[in-house]
């Protein structure tokens, strides 16, 4: 809230120095609310691009563990990577499931073990 009520307070005394822009108050009023919609904008786009790195990260380390686990020990346990065989397409293929299992299931109830 500061922030904004600086933003307000530095515009106001530019448009009390400036006679064009103080006998035009719908301009000034305009250029403010824009301002504060391109700042609002931005933190969505900000939100959103950490989203979407967090959960690329959690689906890379949660695909490289259950991967590793089950070479590992061997196991004929049906997990969402043999069930979906990742391991024999591309790495894009993989990342874009990995992501998108990581996301529902984070997103939703429960572990969805083997579908979202």
């Amino acid at each position: 809230m500061p922030h904004i009520r600086n933003v307000f307070n530095k515009r106001l005394q530019e448009v009390l120095k400036d006679h064009k822009i103080r006998d035009n108050k719908n301009q000034s009023n305009n250029f403010i609310m824009a301002r504060l919609k391109a700042q609002i904008y931005s933190h969505c786009i900000r939100v959103m691009m950490y989203v979407f790195v967090l959960t690329f990260l959690s689906g890379i380390i949660w695909y490289l563990l259950i991967n590793h686990y089950f070479q590992v020990f061997d196991s004929n346990d049906t997990n969402f990577i043999r069930k979906y065989d990742l391991q024999k397409k591309s790495s894009l293929d993989q990342s874009i499931a990995a992501m998108y299992f990581t996301f529902t299931t984070l997103s939703s109830t429960g572990l969805g073990d083997l579908t979202p």
